[in-house]
């Protein structure tokens, strides 16, 4: 039987740039290298064969090892950042420290890692737990069902793959349409697709005019594949058709993991939780329009016409009362 030194798998990562929590402004590098300290061993909360341990530095950073069966990497230094897939980055999102699930931080540490193993014995054919750890070994902390739900997730995002920002419009008509009252031209349901929450704006439109929801509210933030409607102030002094863009964008934030490697390929290869975000933008546009309505004009030529026919009228019925008038006589 392995000694519990040889079979520790967690340890401590020191780098001054990195601290908790550990989300990180985007500027901020990944480094080339991590130095681990020695750890402290626990006993696992399920089963009787699956033993690890776990120290924290000064600043509170843990980090995954991702091989159980490997030697424990100790007070060295591990370097080759590798970017993990996305299934990994949601179980660092979604685990300790970054989430918390019973306020105890050693559970919630056991956690994480139980997930990273179960991840990747289901995703990569590895064998890191035990047999029955996953089904019927004893659950002192009844955290089996959490540990699953981490690993689900993970599971589903590493399917789903990295999602790009997208943003697309469409309406019915796009012409605006004059209100009952007169007072402002109104567009169509401005049907939008988007990954995300995005902002909406006008370009060249004229003064007074503006964006609400559905339901007329004024707002330029709408939620993902929430639609919207343009107003446009009627200007009776100037009456003049316009036309004019609406533009919607959004920003995307995703997150990426990275592990690190030991000189000694031996020792575990480790998972940070620090989540380096990454933001991409989507935007797109529509062009809209309004036109006043047409009055109807005189034609000239035809009133000419109507004020012969009854001239002629008038002149005719004269002659024929003159007529009578003068044989009556």
């Amino acid at each position: 039987m392995k000694k519990i030194f040889n079979i520790l798998c967690i340890a401590v990562v020191f780098v001054t740039m990195l601290i908790v929590p550990t989300y990180v402004n985007a500027e901020d590098k990944v480094p080339d290298s991590i130095t681990l300290t020695t750890n402290e061993v626990f006993k696992g909360y399920i089963g009787d064969n699956l033993n690890f341990g776990t120290k924290t530095m000064n600043d509170g950073t843990y980090v995954y090892c991702l091989d159980y069966n490997k030697k424990t990497t100790i007070n060295t230094v591990a370097k080759n950042p590798k970017e993990m897939d996305a299934g990994m980055v949601y179980l660092m999102e979604n685990g300790f420290p970054n989430k918390k699930f019973t306020g105890n931080d050693r559970v919630d540490y056991y956690i994480t890692q139980v997930a990273v193993y179960w991840y990747l014995d289901e995703t990569t054919g590895s064998k890191n737990l035990p047999d029955g750890f996953t089904t019927t070994d004893k659950d002192s902390i009844n955290a089996r069902s959490t540990i699953k739900s981490l690993v689900d997730g993970a599971v589903a995002a590493k399917n789903k793959g990295e999602v790009n920002p997208s943003i697309t419009l469409s309406t019915d008509n796009s012409e605006l349409s004059m209100n009952n009252d007169s007072t402002y031209f109104v567009s169509n349901t401005i049907n939008v697709n988007s990954t995300d929450k995005y902002t909406a704006s006008l370009d060249g439109a004229p003064e007074g005019s503006y964006i609400a929801d559905l339901n007329g509210n004024k707002k330029d933030t709408f939620d993902a594949n929430e639609g919207f409607k343009v107003y446009v102030p009627v200007d009776k002094e100037n009456g003049q058709d316009a036309s004019f863009t609406v533009n919607v964008k959004l920003s995307s934030v995703t997150y990426k993991v990275y592990s690190f490697t030991p000189d000694d390929s031996r020792e575990q290869p480790l998972v940070t939780p620090v989540l380096y975000p990454v933001q991409k933008d989507a935007s797109n546009s529509m062009a809209l329009s309004f036109k006043y309505p047409t009055v109807p004009v005189p034609d000239t030529r035809v009133n000419n016409i109507i004020f012969y026919i009854i001239g002629a009228l008038l002149t005719i019925s004269g002659v024929v009362l003159t007529a009578h008038y003068a044989k009556n006589k």
